[in-house]
């Protein structure tokens, strides 16, 4: 007895199941899907054309997908993977100094790379999170956007991770 495939998913299926990934950006699962060339059911196919998708955007899309994720520790409306994320790395329980110090950091970042600081906190703590935010803003805006796009696909590699699980 055969068992036939499963049929592949439609592009509107698709963007719903994985147009969180990168965040509040689903622009990246639309050009994934479209840029499919077989049935995306495979999460480590889905997760590296969704990377592609990233990589093979304008330098314009690439910046606009970085000033899509919310500053660290702001009092913004986080999406519920960016929540979860922050608390994992005891981010919605600083001291008011280490509140300050964010404030204080996210705002020189911002004003010289024009978009906010990026690191996938899962596994580290407030402390190590601002030491590698304070070594991060002597970077270059080039290098500094090749890391932060760095930790944006690393950020997605554990949303699909956990989708999975």
């Amino acid at each position: 007895m055969t068992v036939d495939p499963a049929p592949p998913m439609t592009r509107g299926a698709f963007v719903a199941a994985y147009g969180g990934v990168y965040e509040n950006s689903p622009w990246v699962a639309e050009r994934a899907f479209a840029m499919a060339d077989s049935n995306l059911a495979d999460a480590e196919h889905i997760a590296a054309a969704l990377r592609c998708a990233v990589d093979e955007a304008s330098a314009s899309a690439r910046r606009d997908l970085l000033r899509a994720y919310p500053e660290l520790t702001a009092a913004v409306t986080l999406s519920a993977e960016s929540k979860k994320e922050h608390a994992s790395a005891g981010l919605d329980h600083c001291t008011p100094a280490q509140q300050e110090k964010f404030r204080d950091l996210n705002r020189a970042y911002r004003k010289k790379f024009g978009f906010p600081f990026i690191i996938a906190v899962r596994g580290k703590s407030a402390g190590e999170i601002l030491q590698t935010f304070t070594e991060r803003l002597d970077n270059a805006q080039a290098a500094e956007e090749k890391t932060a796009l760095a930790e944006v696909h690393k950020i997605a590699a554990l949303r699909m991770a956990q989708s999975a699980a």
